[in-house]
């Protein structure tokens, strides 16, 4: 061995991750919702947690599919979102997952981030969110030397929509630099939520998240602190507009 040359096994090994997206709420833009929002996003994991994840939320919620709307019943919290919030907290830790979103606010979401639609009203172009996404996971997987082996999306309403997403995702991913679009996959991967533990997960954060910003209501302390952390680590919770 040449001196000073380190062996081959004394190199860091990449860490391979998942990601689960979905969105929520409703892309139409319309006066009467000036203070709603949308959002896309989810969850971001070693993908050596990712059956422990699913096995957890399986053991501690049943098999049934669990929304951002039924979390806080299930667990006793109805009345208490900021504890459901309290909770998730805990269990994203436990599962090294991290948060990432984009949301926007109708209110203020301007031509740069609507398109028109046939009949005449605006609707939220996500395509802003995609390139977003990618320059993002991007900037968290070289400061942590990783690569995202699959990024998992719910089913949306029509494959035409899936079509139009999958096109966004491989515009935004070909902008970025070639050894950086190594480290992405080239395709979404659309899942069934009801059979996909990791998926409900996204769908719960990104729905507490959007009731806290459409009410103004503040985040559990747990769940802050996960969204800095996540932050530190390049991964945003960006507002669009």
């Amino acid at each position: 061995m040449s001196k000073g040359r380190l062996p081959s096994w004394s190199a860091r090994r990449q860490t391979s991750y998942i990601v689960a997206l979905d969105d929520s709420g409703q892309k139409a833009v319309r006066p009467s919702e000036e203070r709603r929002c949308f959002f896309l996003g989810g969850v971001i994991l070693p993908a050596l947690s990712l059956e422990k994840l699913r096995r957890n939320w399986i053991s501690a919620l049943g098999e049934e599919e669990i929304k951002a709307r039924t979390y806080a019943a299930s667990i006793g919290f109805e009345d208490h979102p900021i504890w459901a919030e309290a909770l998730l907290s805990v269990q994203m830790a436990d599962w090294e997952a991290l948060p990432l979103w984009f949301s926007y606010d109708k209110g203020v979401a301007g031509p740069d981030a609507t398109l028109p639609t046939r009949r005449g009203g605006r609707m939220i172009d996500t395509s802003l969110a995609m390139i977003s996404l990618a320059a993002a996971l991007s900037a968290h997987l070289r400061h942590a030397r990783g690569r995202v082996d699959f990024i998992y999306f719910d089913h949306l309403a029509s494959r035409n929509d899936e079509d139009a997403m999958q096109t966004q995702w491989r515009t935004a991913r070909g902008q970025l630099h070639s050894q950086r679009q190594k480290t992405l996959p080239e395709e979404l991967e659309f899942v069934d939520s009801k059979t996909a533990p990791e998926i409900q997960v996204a769908d719960v954060l990104l729905g507490l998240i959007r009731a806290d910003q459409e009410t103004t209501r503040p985040l559990a302390p747990g769940l802050s602190r996960l969204l800095a952390k996540a932050q530190a680590q390049f991964l945003p919770g960006f507002h669009l507009s």
